[in-house]
């Protein structure tokens, strides 16, 4: 199984990328990319092969996959109908957004503890899901505060499993 270099190209004047209902539910697409990828799929059950764990979600499923992980497209497989969120974070994010402002330190450990794929469940998911949802509905500024809220929120909660150790 290859692994490919996906390139995600953010527009010049934001530092993520959104994507809303990209379909690759037909595409076996093994990628890897600078970015950190925040992926919210609902109404769906599929696999979540991310590194080297592979296991299955079941209605919805909300993953954050740190740099360079290779990782298995969320949607692939699945006939149902379903809606897909993916934001992709600059790799230098953490230095053009974070650096120095104490605040957002555990912003940073979050993106930090991504290289080893965290899944959300609960509670925690249940929320992030329904505002990765509006994001497309807000401007640029308005989005990156409400991704600023998502990872803080993300940061905080103690729903989560770290799917591989690096």
């Amino acid at each position: 199984m290859k692994t490919e270099l996906e390139e995600i190209q953010p527009a010049a004047n934001s530092s993520f990328s959104l994507m809303v209902n990209p379909d690759l539910s037909d595409f076996f697409f093994w990628h890897f990319h600078p970015e950190f990828e925040l992926v919210y799929i609902d109404g769906a059950d599929g696999n979540r092969h991310v590194g080297k764990h592979l296991s299955k979600f079941k209605g919805s499923d909300l993953v954050l996959i740190g740099s360079y992980i290779p990782h298995l497209n969320f949607d692939y497989g699945v006939k149902t109908k379903y809606e897909k969120i993916v934001v992709h974070l600059r790799p230098d994010f953490l230095r053009l957004n974070l650096e120095g402002m104490p605040e957002l330190n555990a912003l940073q450990s979050l993106l930090i503890e991504s290289q080893h794929g965290i899944a959300f469940h609960g509670k925690t998911k249940e929320h992030i899901g329904h505002s990765m949802k509006a994001l497309y509905k807000m401007n640029g500024f308005e989005q990156l505060l409400e991704v600023f809220k998502i990872l803080k929120f993300l940061s905080e909660s103690e729903e989560f499993e770290l799917l591989h150790q690096r």
